[in-house]
């Protein structure tokens, strides 16, 4: 069955429609890294992150299926070359365990200051931070 497809950033709904196997194919999210993916029944592994995946069950057959769009995939690469720029600057990335928001803090932070001290990195080496939670999960609470 042929499925419509939306794009997960910016919700446009996109001209593509992909083929999928209705009731042999399955939706998955990775437990360690939230990433989402479609296959076929069976056990799992993230291919971003190497995590186990999760079954959420199988795909209906209206269900809309999500991708990133030309457009927002620019602007992500964009974003990843600005946030290698800033790393190689002396900044660090930090990803967030409660949201899974993965970002880079920039050279003058105290926290980038005190992590790369704490963790004796050179400023020409790339280095990050895990945290519990970030800007986008304390937002929510008010």
């Amino acid at each position: 069955m042929k499925h419509k497809m939306m794009c997960n950033y910016c919700g446009k709904i996109l001209d593509t429609e992909v083929e999928i196997k209705d009731g042999e194919d399955f939706k998955y999210q990775c437990s360690k890294c939230g990433i989402f993916i479609l296959g076929s029944a069976g056990a799992k592994e993230c291919y971003s992150c190497g995590g186990e995946m999760i079954e959420l069950g199988k795909i209906s057959d209206t269900e809309t299926i999500g991708i990133i769009c030309q457009e927002c995939q620019k602007r992500i690469d964009k974003q990843m070359e600005e946030h290698k720029q800033i790393v190689k600057d002396g900044g660090i990335y930090f990803r967030c365990l409660k949201c899974k928001t993965r970002g880079v803090i920039k050279p003058n932070n105290k926290i980038c200051q005190e992590t790369r001290e704490r963790l004796e990195v050179d400023i020409s080496e790339p280095c990050g931070i895990e945290i519990d939670s970030c800007f986008n999960c304390e937002g929510d609470k008010k």
